[in-house]
């Protein structure tokens, strides 16, 4: 791009962690610096999944995130081209035509080095120096991007700036050089596989099965708190609660407030349901939530409606609701927030593998019914995303087979992953979050008296 590029940095030894972060979407594994942390993170307006990884001198940090093109000429170049362009554009002056205009970027790429191999993987990465606004220390950005298949890229996007480059430097090529991935035709395989024994272990169980599970969830409330170090349920923090119920019913039942006698014909027909009250804590945040959700009998129908409001101490109340409905592999949802304009989505359903929402909720319960330790995933409808994405379940019984079920599940591919532990008959010991949070069935009486004792809200 014109730029003169600096003198190559020899990088120093760093030493890297003895246990290997590995993520499965995009086949790779690699050793962090150690003391360094990693956690994954919503960006963008598609709220795609970057694994952050934060340096533990305070150097800066690496986003790391995969790009899926369908043109499978693309390139490592074309790629990398395309990011370079980018920051360009972020400093400099656009002509009407939304093109940069030539020379008059601030922005400066250097040591780019397009010809990289590393692990035996093609690789392309450069530098970038740019102003910051109101700050004397440029930003800098550097981008590491690997080509894995065809269409398929992993970029490794470092943050800093130019007083802390040359350490975050280290930090940040010494990580990648420990970077190994496992070709996306074998991730493929893998999940195709995954999707294949999940659609196996729903397809084993009969609709009387479907109905002992939901009969025997009945109807249970769960405790979310953060364990105190002396075990003493009053030292420990609360953040939440909620009563789940499951029954057999009709559609209808959706909406409580409405009389069985105005019920229309699709309203009369027979299914499972879920409903779930909740109350969060998070600071001065409280979240209160109802959501009912129903399941044809046959699975090929279901419908739901979800409504939060979100207070932040004493403003006005965010008020948000979803309503969705799926008939075969057609599924429309609608979304309002504050009395705005509703939008409306409709997700793509029509996959192999698809479980309903209801199902996604008793996906625990279902699993040990089904009783097959293995490796499942599924694709499911999120929120979250507003989108249909992959979730995983790991089942095991880690004691033999008398003993409890314990099942990890990665709601969306390179989320975090929750470890759930179920007695033989399907009933929920505990969840363990991956921000050390715990959900546990609690006595209605003993939830109350707990929450009393500490002064928190009940209604």
């Amino acid at each position: 791009f014109g730029a003169p590029a600096r003198a190559q940095l020899a990088p120093s030894p760093v030493r890297l962690s003895t246990s290997p972060l590995r993520l499965e979407a995009l086949g790779l594994t690699l050793f962090l610096p150690e003391g360094a942390g990693a956690q994954n993170v919503t960006q963008g307006k598609a709220n795609s999944v970057a694994t952050r990884v934060v340096f533990p001198d305070a150097s800066g940090f690496t986003a790391i995130h995969g790009k899926r093109s369908r043109d499978d000429s693309l390139t490592l170049t074309d790629v990398a081209d395309e990011l370079a362009e980018t920051m360009l554009k972020s400093a400099g002056k656009i002509n009407a035509r939304g093109e940069l205009v030539k020379g008059s970027s601030r922005a400066n790429i250097f040591n780019r080095e397009p010809d990289l191999t590393i692990n035996g993987f093609p690789a392309d990465r450069f530098y970038v120096e740019f102003p910051q606004v109101h700050k004397e220390t440029p930003e800098v950005r550097g981008y590491t991007v690997f080509k894995t298949g065809p269409g398929r890229f992993v970029i490794f996007e470092l943050f800093t700036d130019l007083l802390r480059l040359d350490t975050a430097r280290v930090n940040y090529e010494t990580m990648i050089s420990s970077a190994e991935f496992t070709a996306g035709e074998d991730i493929d395989l893998k999940r195709s596989t995954m999707i294949r024994a999940g659609t196996s272990a729903l397809a084993s169980l009969s609709a009387a099965d479907y109905r002992d599970v939901m009969n025997a969830t009945g109807q249970r409330w769960e405790r979310l708190y953060s364990p105190a170090r002396s075990g003493d349920d009053l030292n420990a923090t609360e953040h939440g609660y909620r009563r789940l119920r499951a029954w057999v019913g009709r559609r209808g039942e959706l909406n409580p407030a409405r009389p069985e006698s105005e019920w229309t014909d699709i309203e009369r027909e027979p299914g499972f349901l879920l409903r779930i009250d909740a109350l969060l804590l998070d600071k001065n945040i409280r979240v209160d939530s109802q959501a009912v959700y129903f399941l044809s009998i046959d699975r090929s129908r279901e419908a739901w409606t979800v409504k939060m409001s979100l207070r932040e101490g004493d403003a006005r109340p965010t008020q948000w609701e979803e309503t969705g409905a799926r008939d075969e592999d057609s599924m429309v949802v609608r979304v309002e927030q504050n009395n705005a304009t509703p939008r409306v989505i409709k997700p793509l359903a029509q996959t192999e593998g698809y479980i309903s929402v209801l199902e996604s909720y008793m996906m625990g319960p279902l699993l040990v019914k089904a009783g097959v330790p293995a490796d499942f995933a599924f694709y499911a409808y999120q929120s979250q995303g507003e989108k249909v994405t992959l979730r995983t379940d790991s089942v095991k019984r880690p004691n033999g087979p008398d003993g409890p079920f314990e099942i990890t599940t990665r709601p969306r591919e390179d989320g975090p992953s929750q470890v759930a532990r179920y007695r033989a008959d399907g009933s929920l010991i505990r969840i363990d979050r991956p921000d050390g949070r715990v959900w546990e069935p609690i006595e209605f009486e003993r939830l109350v008296a707990l929450w009393r004792a500490k002064g928190l809200p009940l209604e």
